[in-house]
């Protein structure tokens, strides 16, 4: 689970916080949260799930696959919208 810039992820306008209109100049970055489920052989691109209902990649089942360097500036690109965080789940041992 990560929480990136999805202005960034997107390439779409920043938002004017008080009416969400798209605006570069006054606008502000917005932060999103998606789940990274793998990534592709080689590592150049990875697989996200996202719950956003309309992104602009083509996608199947709310997956779609993003580049290596889009993936990683969004979510340092993050920290701008304080929504910079990576958290890892990792499968649990016996218990």
């Amino acid at each position: 689970i990560c929480g990136l810039s999805i202005t960034w992820l997107y390439q779409e306008p920043r938002e004017r916080p008080d009416d969400n209109i798209d605006d570069d100049i006054h606008g502000a970055p917005v932060g999103h949260f998606v789940v990274v489920t793998g990534y592709a052989e080689g590592g150049d691109s990875f697989f996200v799930t996202d719950p956003w209902p309309q992104p602009p990649f083509d996608r199947e089942e709310g997956v779609y696959t993003v580049g290596r360097r889009r993936l990683t500036q969004a979510i340092l690109l993050g920290d701008a919208t304080h929504d910079a965080v990576i958290v890892e789940i990792l499968p649990g041992g016996p218990s």
